[in-house]
């Protein structure tokens, strides 16, 4: 009895420690990681955490689909210089949700907005009709939508390309005008 019991608990232990680096491995810092050494948010420090918001930004869909994530990163290393002690997800979501955020990609958007109308637009136009202009539309207008007032958040993302295409697809009367 006693050796079973011995040889079951040696099984945990040695799953145990077989399992942890495998989560170690996707541990993130925070900006409270940086000042655990000597409670000093040195300029290397900030270079570091400025690049690991970079490399958050560059794994996000969302993220990288809107923004530039080079200038995200510079705009929370500026942030970081002016502000030592706020949490990177209060910067960020500033970055990400204020009107005057000037790291939007528009090109990006127009060109992402455009292609997910040309998927779409069998549906939404009717057949025959020539597409390309009219997603060009909806590209341009979800793009200079978003960068006039960008937030992401994804039900708002929504209701700009709504809108754009309904914007779009608005034609004249008469053809010839």
């Amino acid at each position: 009895m006693a050796y079973k019991l011995y040889k079951t608990l040696i099984l945990i232990l040695a799953l145990g420690v077989i399992s942890v680096p495998a989560f170690a491995q996707y541990t993130s810092k925070d900006s409270f990681d940086y000042l655990k050494d000597d409670g000093i948010f040195s300029d290397e420090e900030k270079d570091a955490e400025a690049e690991l918001v970079k490399q958050q930004c560059d794994r996000s869909v969302s993220e990288q689909q809107y923004f530039d994530c080079a200038c995200l990163a510079g705009a929370f290393r500026l942030k970081r210089d002016e502000e030592k002690l706020i949490p990177q997800n209060k910067i960020m979501h500033g970055l990400l949700n204020s009107d005057e955020s000037n790291c939007v990609d528009t090109a990006k958007i127009a060109g992402g907005s455009y292609l997910e109308c040309k998927e779409m637009a069998s549906f939404i136009r009717p057949r025959g009709e020539d597409t390309d202009e009219y997603c060009k539309c909806v590209g341009n207008t979800v793009a200079k939508n978003f960068s006039l007032k960008p937030h992401l958040r994804l039900n708002y993302i929504g209701k700009i390309k709504v809108a754009a295409m309904r914007s779009c697809n608005i034609r004249p009367l008469n053809p010839n005008s």
